[in-house]
């Protein structure tokens, strides 16, 4: 969800609170794919069959005490791209979205052929990572 920088009203929270918990249990759809953003509200759910895959560095809260700029900021960019590539490429993914160094995506997964192509993704995400290790080594931080 993209910020809107509205302040927050605890009165107007206490509203959409109560709002939310009386709706009634039929505005809650089953549906066969995501829904489009402009269909979610605060007064509706979607059930839908779904798939999140989040990837993230290993201890990388712990990487800026070992390398310095540019050097962490191409494995942030190398990593955070290729990723996204990846995700991008199945047909079923429906929204990719980084924060910090987590790349997650969510898939549209009604069928088991659609989730395991989110596995297949999987195993190409786990391949990159392994390729851009060995050039991490090779290229940046053995110099």
């Amino acid at each position: 969800m993209e910020s809107n920088h509205i302040n927050y009203n605890f009165d107007k929270s206490r509203e959409r609170i109560d709002a939310i918990l009386d709706t009634s249990d039929v505005l809650y759809e089953e549906v066969n794919e995501i829904p489009s953003r402009d269909r979610l509200t605060f007064t509706n759910g979607f059930y839908v069959k779904c798939t999140a895959l989040f990837v993230d560095i290993r201890d990388s809260s712990s990487l800026p005490e070992k390398y310095r700029r540019p050097r962490l900021a191409k494995l942030y960019r190398t990593y955070i791209s290729e990723v996204v590539a990846v995700m991008n490429g199945n047909p079923n993914c429906s929204e990719i979205n980084v924060q910090g160094d987590c790349v997650w995506g969510i898939f549209d997964t009604p069928y088991k052929s659609n989730i395991n192509s989110v596995f297949e993704t999987t195993a190409i995400v786990s391949s990159i990572i392994n390729i851009i290790n060995c050039k991490l080594i090779k290229k940046i931080f053995t110099q």
